[in-house]
């Protein structure tokens, strides 16, 4: 007699999971058609990466380094895979549909999830389910290709659910899936939506602690707090790998500490100040969550019929019309903004005001610190405490023209403000008359689930629409032709030794789609090497406005001796191909300095300013600057000059340097190689051999007379150990979850029985 009511539990489900692969698919029609979503990060990635992937197809192993930008870097957080992390395997099926196909149905499902585990009522989370995940913000991360973390956001709903199980149904089995949740979450690799998650559940923990201590069950909390600290343990083992590398660059990244004196109340352990809060939330922004274009939406152009883009034209100042944007609050940029949707504001209201239960309470807590911290710069009081505090965290010529434009832009903002407001209102309108007619008796409760979901639907689909749409998607050949090699590219490419390119045609420091061809001098990362930030905005920069401006001068563009003297930086980083028109030939930097050269002196600089300082002013041909603290190596250093003397390189690969020397007496050599002492071992001849750093950011050596073979190998201990550790994390994990299986079945048998 059970069977029926056992098959009608198992279709709610079904019919739930079925009803978000359906959803998610029309949104994404394109995919069906082989079609692929084209964004500028996505693209970026390919090229950053291409290094990478390229010596792993090659040798079947992993490179850990690339020299691909910022003249060299880890590949940890670019592209690395640890084979001891069984798990990913398991990742991975879930991201088999391909982004933006998994995240928005992972998203939508863990949602679901998570409803359950509040138990409840089925259809009802599916509606809940619809609305989380077609909340704005995912479809904007993934239409400017923030893949790693739309999928990092998939697993927190799930996650929390998880724990919330725990506490309240089945710790055992709570635990158990917090644990494979958990290492999913970590898995996808955004750190910071992995932190964003502890907050929650610490905020969470504490209202259950609270919760236990008033009924006096503080022995069962105590008891489920430690299976999940077991839980975490296990899913920390099971990411060791990539948590430990990361750990170790971090402490070498813009993330780690400035070891630089200036501006040092902008600085912090992590981050700067300035950098961690550039996009800040507005505080009156934050009315996009019921009102989506407050502030105008989207960083875009006005469209063609706008009273901007007329009165430009009757201007005669046509050619500005990209230079106005919709959007007009304090970012510097946004691709949209974050919408949950008027009857989800509304809902979520009203849950403040009617609902009597405690778990409002940390709900409300969390969400008011979260957008306190969405502020950042804006509310800066909030913003210092947390980050020095919580771990881990030209031109129109009249000026009636601009007038006249000025209230153009006016009357547009306003009129896409009225219409968006008006929508809204319609919305919370439609919400309230179906709450209305569901608390009387007058309609049914299935009929007011089925009302709101479709007036959630109706809401939030085309707001996502305007972001993330149908125009996004594009043939797979025409997703290859952005990397194509342009003229200038062509033209380098000829040349095959190991060299560097500075790419003027873009923002360098911002730019990823060099890397794709060359070995460049910027990128575009989030965590480059904070020494070589450091030299970009104290040398490198100043050095290409120098460049830029001898350039300009009536005589020089065909003198390129006399372009790069005393641009130490570029040229001690073996910059020889500046392109500065994709379309001709690149210049030739003649004062490259090459891939290694030797010495005659190396200089002591007391403190790491004074040897950034010194970079601009010695001759780096000629002379070295190191820090003090390697004092022993500045004593070992050759003194006589050997104008006979050779050093060159034989071999490259991006995680072995082999080069060959020749010297009649001791000598300094320095490569034109990114110093990072966590990994790169150094050998003469076979045998390991001291290396240090000099010019700020290079490696020297010094090499005793006669002839020898150098090598230098990327050789992190970390990365060993960290897959050592991951592997006996997957195994514990996957046994822990086949006991529990067999223990439950085992258990309903005998039950049953």
């Amino acid at each position: 007699m059970s069977q029926p009511s056992i098959k009608s539990g198992y279709i709610k489900y079904i019919t739930a999971f079925a009803i978000f692969i359906i959803l998610t698919l029309i949104y994404f029609t394109p995919v069906l058609d082989g079609k692929v979503l084209k964004t500028n990060d996505t693209t970026v990635f390919r090229a950053t990466s291409k290094e990478i992937t390229d010596f792993r197809e090659e040798t079947g192993t992993e490179p850990l380094w690339t020299n691909s930008m910022f003249g060299g870097m880890p590949a940890y957080l670019i592209s690395t895979i640890y084979p001891g992390n069984i798990i990913k395997q398991f990742y991975n099926v879930l991201r088999k549909p391909g982004i933006p196909v998994a995240p928005i149905f992972l998203l939508m499902a863990g949602f679901y999830l998570l409803l359950l585990a509040y138990r409840v009522d089925p259809w009802l989370a599916i509606a809940g389910a619809i609305a989380y995940g077609l909340s704005s913000y995912f479809f904007i991360l993934l239409a400017a290709g923030h893949n790693t973390k739309a999928m990092a956001l998939s697993f927190i709903a799930p996650l929390i659910g998880s724990i919330i199980y725990s506490y309240r149904k089945d710790m055992i089995i709570g635990a158990v899936l917090t644990a494979l949740i958990l290492s999913f979450e970590i898995i996808s690799n955004h750190l910071q939506i992995t932190y964003y998650a502890f907050m929650i559940a610490l905020a969470f923990g504490i209202s259950e602690f609270i919760h236990s201590y008033k009924t006096r069950q503080l022995p069962g909390f105590f008891k489920t707090s430690l299976l999940l600290l077991g839980a975490a343990i296990i899913s920390v083992m099971v990411n060791f790998g990539s948590l430990y590398t990361t750990y170790e660059y971090g402490k070498f990244s813009i993330r780690g500490q400035s070891e630089l004196s200036s501006n040092l109340e902008d600085k912090t352990a992590g981050l700067d100040r300035s950098y961690a809060t550039n996009w800040s939330y507005g505080i009156d922004e934050t009315l996009t969550l019921l009102i989506p274009n407050i502030k105008g939406g989207a960083t875009i152009p006005f469209p063609s019929d706008s009273e901007t883009v007329k009165t430009l034209r009757q201007n005669n100042a046509a050619q500005y019309i990209n230079q106005f944007y919709q959007y007009w609050g304090t970012q510097p940029s946004t691709s949209g903004p974050v919408y949950v949707g008027a009857i989800i504001f509304l809902l979520f209201i009203t849950a403040l005001i009617l609902v009597r239960d405690r778990d409002k309470w940390w709900m409300l807590a969390i969400t008011f610190i979260a957008i306190m911290l969405a502020w950042g710069k804006n509310f800066m009081p909030f913003t210092n405490l947390f980050m020095d505090f919580m771990p881990g965290y030209n031109k129109f010529r009249a000026v009636t023209t601009i007038l006249v434009i000025s209230s153009a832009l006016i009357s547009d903002r306003k009129e896409m403000l009225k219409m968006d407001a008006m929508r809204s209102m319609f919305f919370v309108a439609a919400a309230l008359v179906v709450i209305y007619f569901n608390a009387t008796g007058k309609m049914d409760k299935k009929y007011a689930i089925a009302a709101i979901a479709l007036l959630i639907l109706i809401d939030m689909w085309p707001v996502n629409k305007r972001y993330l749409n149908n125009d996004n998607f594009v043939r797979k050949s025409e997703f290859n032709r952005d990397l194509q090699a342009t003229a200038a590219d062509q033209y380098i490419l000829q040349d095959k030794s190991v060299h560097r390119v500075l790419n003027l045609t873009v923002s360098p420091f911002n730019d990823g789609r060099t890397s794709f061809h060359h070995h460049s001098i910027g990128g575009y990362h989030g965590a480059k090497l904070r020494r070589y930030q450091d030299l970009i905005e104290h040398s490198i920069s100043q050095e290409i406005s120098t460049l830029a401006n001898r350039a300009n001068e009536p005589g020089n563009q065909l003198r390129e001796e006399i372009l790069f003297e005393g641009l130490n930086a570029l040229n001690m980083l073996n910059t020889k191909y500046i392109i500065v028109n994709p379309d001709t030939p690149p210049l030739t930097n003649p004062d490259a300095l090459g891939n290694c050269w030797f010495v005659s002196s190396v200089i002591a600089a007391d403190n790491p300013d004074r040897e950034l300082e010194m970079v601009s002013q010695i001759d780096p041909a000629t002379e070295a600057v190191t820090d003090v603290m390697f004092e022993e190596e500045i004593n070992k250093a050759g003194q006589i000059t050997d104008s006979m003397a050779v050093i060159e390189l034989k071999s490259y690969s991006p995680n072995e340097l082999i080069y060959s020397s020749s010297s009649k007496a001791a000598q300094t050599a320095v490569f034109s190689e990114i110093y990072y002492p966590a990994g790169w071992n150094a050998y003469i001849d076979g045998e390991p051999h001291n290396h240090f750093r000099v010019n700020y950011v290079l490696r020297a050596m010094n090499i005793l007379p006669g002839e020898h073979e150098i090598i230098f190998r990327f050789e992190p201990e970390s990365y060993r150990t960290g897959n050592i550790i991951s592997f006996a994390g997957s195994v514990i994990l996957l046994l822990i979850i086949t006991a529990t299986i067999v223990y439950y079945v085992r258990r309903k048998k005998i039950t049953e029985g």
